[in-house]
């Protein structure tokens, strides 16, 4: 705050949300501080001071490039996204080796969640691709599950249950978590995770075409970058949208 002792504003109550960066408090539309967000976020005392100073007249060409190199260092996805042509020729690829179960469908719903042991919440996401665009996103965050292994059971019961909603009953399921696919296949069994299992499968029956299918890491990055920001969020959060919200502008192209 102070040129000459330079320190992080003081927050509102005890939360730390050490992912807010200087640039979420200003609106680039209007090239003027986020008044009220700042308010929401910085005890009274240091509003002042914030709003005394000029905020940064950052081109939109040097936004993107400072979103980028962010969202590398806060682990919200490590991959830009692919042309959407070599990701049809990636599932071209996987189906014709046995990869996954083909089904045919313009929707795909691609999952992933967010855990961590010293977290107290696990953060879920969802990217709802129809025809290789995308047309819905969600993101949600929950008290911490057990096990990253109940985390993406929880994010693909919350996808199924939304598309459900939605009025989307011809989907396949992507999730990265190859684990969860065999154990909803049975080639594996988990006496901890046969009630999630079972619940997976009676929603699964609510469909009227239903698969799901192993994705590699790489390219379930949009779903991951969702379930990650969700996590960061300090307060509740259960959100389904069809553009990009303003807060996660910095990492828009990562879930384009």
């Amino acid at each position: 705050m102070d040129s000459s002792h330079p320190r992080p504003a003081l927050p509102v109550g005890e939360v730390i949300d050490r992912d807010l960066k200087v640039h979420h408090l200003i609106s680039y539309d209007s090239k003027s501080w986020n008044e009220p967000l700042i308010r929401e976020l910085v005890r009274a005392s240091e509003v002042l001071k914030i709003m005394s100073l000029k905020p940064m007249d950052t081109s939109p060409l040097d936004t993107l490039q400072l979103a980028l190199a962010e969202a590398k260092s806060w682990k919200v996805a490590q991959i830009i996204p692919e042309a959407e042509e070599d990701l049809v020729q990636s599932r071209e690829a996987a189906n014709r080796n046995g990869g996954r179960t083909s089904v045919t469908m313009g929707c795909c719903c691609q999952v992933d969640a967010s855990w961590t042991q010293a977290d107290k919440m696990t953060g879920l996401g969802f990217v709802l691709m129809e025809n290789g665009k995308r047309i819905l996103m969600g993101m949600k965050n929950c008290y911490n599950v057990t096990s990253p292994l109940q985390a993406e059971a929880e994010a693909l019961t919350w996808a199924m249950k939304r598309m459900l909603e939605q009025g989307h009953r011809s989907v396949l399921f992507e999730t990265d978590c190859n684990q969860l696919v065999k154990l909803f296949q049975g080639i594996e069994e988990w006496p901890v995770m046969v009630e999630v299992i079972e619940e997976i499968r009676i929603i699964s029956t609510s469909f009227s075409s239903f698969s799901i299918a192993f994705l590699q890491r790489g390219m379930n990055q949009r779903a991951d970058c969702l379930a990650k920001a969700a996590r960061a969020r300090p307060e509740p959060l259960s959100l389904l949208c069809v553009e990009t919200p303003v807060w996660l502008a910095h990492v828009a192209s990562l879930l384009e």
